[in-house]
């Protein structure tokens, strides 16, 4: 029986999914695009985010997440000609609180990052990495050893290695 172990999502996990879902939502891509991309930081299942967004984070950030839907029908578009009078349609930058989020999301990255390399965690594994390196050779050596002492027992009591040996029954 296999047993799961359950993760409690934190206010962070949703402040980060309901972030991800608003930048996505302003770039102009997909949902599941953004559950992907959070399930990813959060070490989850898209699935796990997507369910989590509809039972708990939408309803939570629902203000937000209209504002992100504004944000997104508002980007205008400019229209300029050129010396031939062809027209020539431009959208403008991405607005700044767009690239904010962004940015938040680059620095949210790299803290969490530093957090988990950090050096004495490399040294620990390293170490622990070099002493399975050392039992993995020394229990290499140990099954050559038994090989070479049952290969002389099969020797001396004149027995083919291929051959199935009935042993006698123990009482």
């Amino acid at each position: 029986m296999s047993t799961k172990s359950i993760v409690l999502w934190t206010e962070k996990d949703d402040r980060l999914l309901a972030d991800t879902v608003k930048s996505k939502i302003i770039l102009g891509e997909s949902q599941g695009q953004a559950f992907k991309e959070a399930g990813y930081k959060l070490n989850r299942t898209a699935a796990a985010c997507a369910f989590r967004w509809s039972s708990v984070v939408k309803l939570k950030f629902n203000k937000e997440i209209e504002k992100a839907k504004q944000q997104k029908n508002e980007k205008k578009v400019k229209t300029h000609y050129n010396q031939n009078n062809f027209t020539r349609i431009e959208r403008e930058d991405i607005s700044k609180e767009t690239e904010q989020l962004k940015v938040k999301h680059i620095l949210s990255a790299f803290s969490e990052l530093n957090n988990e390399l950090n050096l004495k965690d490399i040294n620990r594994v390293m170490r622990e990495n070099e002493a399975l390196f050392q039992e993995n050779r020394q229990l290499k050596k140990e099954i050559l050893a038994v090989s070479v002492i049952i290969d002389r027992l099969r020797l001396s009591l004149n027995i083919d290695a291929h051959n199935d040996i009935e042993l006698p029954e123990v009482n």
